[in-house]
């Protein structure tokens, strides 16, 4: 096992997915002696081999500052159980949240500024504290499907209103994509069918969900649309299919993999059948 421990470091992402402070419900406290007390109990029980220690400081992050505080915090851990209780560490995880670099976002570094930057300050703390031997392990698995993933929604209508504003009504809401209503990603919308048009309007774009919330996107630039035209929401990958829902009988979408310019359904589309199955008579 791997200790997870809370390096007490904020990642200045939304408080949701903050998950490397006290307040947070994960892991155990390096700064008030929780996680202290855990090494102490962990490293003799018979059965339970400790490799490492684990962290994970939040979701979507997008500077790289907030894990070399968490390395730094997790390293002078780690070097106190080595000097203190004699005990010879094999893996530090400094868990994932690394930001997902959506198509047209601007600052948030690619998977690969953050891999030699953690890798770094790795280094320098290994031999800072004169533990070498120690791997790294991450896990960037959102930030790797994130860009892999796109939504295709049909517009259902388009409602001009007076004051000027635009509304785009299409087939799918926060019953395909939460995370784009509760405001936590903002997702890139293109046409699919004009990927690169010349913006003919501004739009903000709805689902066809019963209440107000169900907003995918404000003002987005769009060419000329209408009903059956087609909508891209890009960089969609990570989360989506996890966070399906059948709120008010939302039937579920395929999924559809495209490989080598080949595509096959690897999930179906749902059938009111669906609805019910768990319903015991």
């Amino acid at each position: 096992v791997c200790l997870r421990v809370i390096p007490d470091v904020y990642s200045r992402t939304i408080p949701e997915f903050a998950t490397g402070i006290p307040e947070s419900k994960f892991g155990l406290d390096i700064r008030s002696g929780e996680a202290w007390q855990a090494a102490n109990e962990l490293l003799y029980l018979p059965r339970v081999r400790v490799v490492g220690l684990h962290c994970h400081i939040g979701s979507q992050i997008e500077s790289v500052e907030p894990y070399l505080l968490a390395i730094e915090s997790v390293m002078a851990f780690a070097s106190k159980i080595t000097r203190e209780l004699k005990f010879n560490l094999s893996l530090i995880n400094m868990g994932g949240g690394f930001g997902i670099p959506f198509t047209g976002s601007l600052g948030v570094p690619s998977i690969e500024e953050f891999a030699v930057s953690l890798a770094n300050a790795f280094d320098a703390a290994v031999k800072s504290y004169g533990m070498e031997g120690l791997w790294l392990g991450v896990e960037p698995g959102a930030a790797i499907v994130g860009r892999s993933g796109v939504v295709l929604l049909t517009v259902n209508s388009v409602k001009q209103r007076k004051s000027g504003d635009v509304w785009v009504n299409v087939d799918g809401g926060a019953d395909i994509l939460l995370r784009a209503t509760q405001g936590w990603y903002s997702f890139p919308i293109v046409s699919a069918e004009d990927p690169q048009g010349t913006p003919a309007l501004r739009a903000n774009i709805a689902g066809p969900l019963c209440y107000s919330g169900d907003v995918l996107a404000k003002n987005v630039a769009l060419p000329s649309v209408q009903r059956g035209s087609v909508l891209a929401v890009l960089d969609a990958g990570a989360y989506t299919i996890c966070l399906l829902n059948a709120y008010n009988g939302r039937l579920s979408p395929a999924v559809v993999l495209v490989r080598n310019r080949q595509a096959r359904i690897v999930r179906r589309r749902g059938r009111p059948e669906d609805l019910v199955a768990l319903e015991v008579i």
